[in-house]
């Protein structure tokens, strides 16, 4: 029976100690034994800079910025050419695009001097004889540099923007959109107030405030807002033509509109422009039964979870009325369409009375009715002048006062009609990471619907009929998730069917299927959304009190959220995010039929790391297992090193250990957006290590028990397959039959940053779950290691009260 509690080590930082630094390989030549080649790349890209050189000179400003897009092989951060073409303290690096692409700041002078690095490069091959009697490819710096780089060019119109005026009209005509464009600019008013040197500085600035002044000389009337001023995670100007969108007008707007754009095309500074995204809820076809319930109220005196509901607005007229804990006011209830808003509403309250299915049966919890979402168009710009980034600041604003009724999960199943992009972090993404971080608080997110015109057909039976689907499936890459879904600290959410009649359970019609920018691993898990079809299976009700069935990932994000909030709940004090999202990844389960080696990698972009299951299991584990939680921070030149040994009972004869581990690792990285693909700046891992000693000579290493996703050694394939630089990992494997010779282990997380980035002085927050298990079930692991760890000085705890504990003392 599952009723020995999770265990926390409440000293872990004890265990957090200075890393040993290593060595660093010597540079690599990409050319190596192909002169003639090497000469013939050395060639373009010097041809590259003299075009860079030419069109430098017609833009006829004293700074311009480059791509500087890296070949596949060169994409690890030794191989960046920040040490002699590029060097980081002559040339300043200021963001990038896709993986592998840097974008730099450019004067003539540096010009010349990337034009005599290149030509510093060796024509021919250096070859030495090592230790062991090989030879092997010695280049200088330069060489190895220019062999990792693909292409130079300087930023040109086509990078700035993709749509036409026309399409701007069209688009910013809707009400919506807050009639304004986005501005993103490659040097912010922060980011030159850092500039140690100040005579560039003042260049920039001139270059800055000539760059606003132009704008407002133009012949239009426009206003002009710096975002910077308010969030850190968003350096754009807002630009909005103050025009009349009627039809009568719109050869005159369109006129304008190209005026305006065709002025940020030529502009040096201008790095993108941007329409602005129009926040919808999901649309999903409710279905009445007919049915008016008595729907249980909450018991006198009880404590429960609470869940913040982002959305148009649960109603407080009928059966929900017990369960809310506050609202906001901001909107007028009376001209709102409440339906979506209580159908979310109801899951989170009564949905496990509602729904028979066993995956609906988390605790029931409170809500806190943050209606903020106009369901009105015509009345969406009174509320929100300025579109998606004043409802932005509007749910900023009210979360002070839902965290302080007990919220602080909330679910959001709201999202744009835009795709994520495989190289760009959305604005809306980051600033919602930025509020999360402000205010210490969890969203929860769909991944997204497809409407009835590109979903999918039903999923089949079968690993082969399976692949055959996706691959008659005619929408490829339309069905990717919606926007903020590529969010870093939210939960995001895929949408499953109710479990057939042999408990199956599939990927719903309609879910939007992952990965998030750079290849990132998202949806995080999967829940019950309901069937594509008037039986949707999943059960809630309508704000005049009726049960209705409905289906979409808005209704399968809020049952994540309850079991999130019911973790928060039960567990006392101040619970990390990392770690309630670490046991909710840790403890959630594939579906059966996804979890072959045929559909392992496809499955994930459907479901993510599988269903989680409900709170108090999550917190439990039987005799014959054990759950460890290990939560700090990470310095820079730091690393976690807990050595600990097996259980006792697992390792057999010669130091074999048995057993089945999962351990999962959930840290907060810093961003910085203007990175784009690479905005996560540093990445974070975990390694579970057994003792190995050299019979011969006595030398003691330690050996990794997983087995990495990616065996490559190319930053592609880690990023791809290995989850490097995402901030969410799971591994697990199982030996039955026992591993090595000793039964001595640590348990070590380090972290590593990008090129020219450095640890920030707090740290990075972190933590590990780590579950050791019988695969015989019976042998006593838990009280065994739990023992073991005491009598080594490991001050643990049940987890549910370990917070209050570690606060006393």
């Amino acid at each position: 029976m599952a009723n020995n509690p999770v265990q926390i080590v409440l000293n872990t930082q004890n265990y957090v100690q200075l890393a040993d630094p290593g060595s660093f390989g010597s540079s690599k030549d990409f050319y190596a034994g192909m002169d003639e080649g090497f000469r013939r790349h050395k060639q373009k890209l010097l041809d590259d800079v003299i075009k860079v050189q030419s069109d430098f000179s017609l833009s006829g400003r004293p700074i311009n910025y480059a791509h500087i897009t890296l070949s596949s092989a060169a994409w690890a951060k030794s191989h960046r050419p920040v040490k002699k073409l590029f060097p980081e303290d002559k040339i300043k690096e200021v963001g990038g695009g896709a993986i592998g692409e840097m974008f730099v700041e450019l004067t003539a002078e540096n010009l010349n001097e990337v034009t005599n690095s290149i030509n510093k490069s060796e024509d021919n091959t250096t070859w030495i004889i090592d230790d062991n009697g090989n030879r092997k490819p010695r280049p200088s710096r330069e060489r190895s540099e220019v062999g990792g780089i693909s292409e130079i060019r300087l930023h040109n119109p086509t990078d700035r923007r993709n749509f036409s005026a026309r399409q701007a009209v069209d688009w910013l005509s809707n009400p919506s959109t807050g009639g304004m464009y986005l501005v993103q600019i490659f040097i912010t008013k922060k980011a030159i107030s850092r500039r140690q040197n100040i005579q560039q500085a003042q260049r920039l600035s001139t270059e800055y405030q000539r760059l606003l002044t132009g704008i407002k000389s133009l012949a239009i009337p426009l206003t002009i807002e710096e975002m910077e001023d308010k969030w850190e995670s968003a350096p754009f100007l807002l630009v909005k033509i103050n025009t009349d969108y009627s039809q009568a007008s719109l050869d005159r707007n369109v006129a304008i509109h190209h005026e305006l754009l065709s002025f940020l095309d030529a502009e040096p500074l201008v790095r993108r422009i941007v329409l602005p995204p129009i926040i919808n809820k999901s649309q999903a076809l409710m279905h009445p039964s007919g049915v008016k319930i008595d729907a249980p109220e909450p018991n006198e005196g009880a404590d429960y979870p609470v869940v913040g509901v982002v959305d148009t607005g649960v109603s407080s007229a009928g059966i929900l009325s017990p369960w809310l804990v506050g609202s906001s006011e901001f909107l007028d209830a009376e001209l709102q369409d409440l339906s979506h808003g209580t159908f979310i509403g109801g899951l989170i309250s009564i949905g496990n009375t509602l729904n028979s299915n066993e995956y609906v049966q988390e605790s029931a919890c409170k809500i806190y009715d943050l209606g903020l979402h106009p369901t009105n168009e015509a009345t969406y710009a009174d509320n929100y002048p300025k579109g998606f980034v004043d409802f932005l600041e509007q749910l900023d604003t009210e979360l002070v006062d839902a965290k302080l009724s007990g919220t602080r999960i909330f679910n959001m199943s709201l999202s744009v009609t835009k795709r994520v992009e495989d190289d760009s972090y959305s604005l809306f993404a980051a600033m919602i990471d930025e509020i999360s971080d402000k205010h210490d608080v969890i969203f929860v997110l769909p991944s997204g619907n497809l409407d009835d015109r590109i979903k999918r057909g039903s999923w089949p039976s079968g690993d082969d009929n399976v692949l055959q689907m996706l691959a008659d499936y005619r929408y490829l890459g339309q069905d990717r998730i919606y926007q903020p879904a590529d969010s870093i600290r939210s939960v995001v959410v895929g949408a499953l069917n109710p479990p057939t009649e042999d408990g199956n359970l599939v990927p719903a019609a309609y879910t939007r299927r992952g990965p998030s920018t750079a290849l990132g691993a998202k949806p995080d898990v999967a829940h019950i959304g309901g069937r594509f079809e008037p039986d949707s299976g999943l059960f809630s009700v309508d704000p005049d009190g009726n049960v209705v069935q409905s289906c979409g990932t808005s209704y399968a994000a809020p049952l994540v959220a309850k079991t999130l909030a019911t973790l928060n709940h039960i567990i006392e004090g101040d619970i990390p995010r990392e770690t309630l999202i670490g046991i909710l990844v840790h403890n959630s389960v594939p579906p059966k039929g996804l979890s072959s080696k045929k559909l392992t990698h496809i499955a994930k972009d459907f479901v993510g790391h599988g269903v989680p299951c409900n709170a108090l299991t999550a917190l439990n584990t039987d005799d014959y297992a054990i759950t460890l939680v290990f939560s700090g921070k990470i310095k820079g030149r730091h690393e976690l090193m807990f050595p600990f040994s097996w259980p006792a009972s697992l390792v057999g004869a010669g130091g074999k250990c048995r057993g089945k581990v999962a351990m999962t690792l959930v840290y907060t990285p810093f961003t910085v957006p203007s990175y784009d693909a690479e905005y996560v700046r540093v990445n974070m891992d975990a390694y579970l290590r057994q003792e190995k000693v050299d019979v011969e000579t006595g030398e003691i290493k330690y050996k990794g028990f997983f087995q990495a996703d990616s065996d490559s050694t190319y930053e592609k394939e880690r990023i791809e397959h290995g989850q490097k630089w995402w901030p969410v990992k799971r591994r697990s494997r199982t030996s039955a039959r026992g591993v090595g010779t000793s039964s001595q282990w640590r348990l070590v997380v380090d972290a590593l940053t990008r090129a020219g980035e450095v640890i920030p002085e707090d740290g990075i927050p972190f933590s590990v779950i780590l579950t050791i298990e019988d695969t015989e079930k019976s042998a006593p692991v838990f009280n065994e290691l739990r023992r073991a760890l005491q009598a080594s000085g490991t001050t643990i705890s049940d987890i549910r009260t370990a917070q209050n504990i570690r606060a006393r003392t």
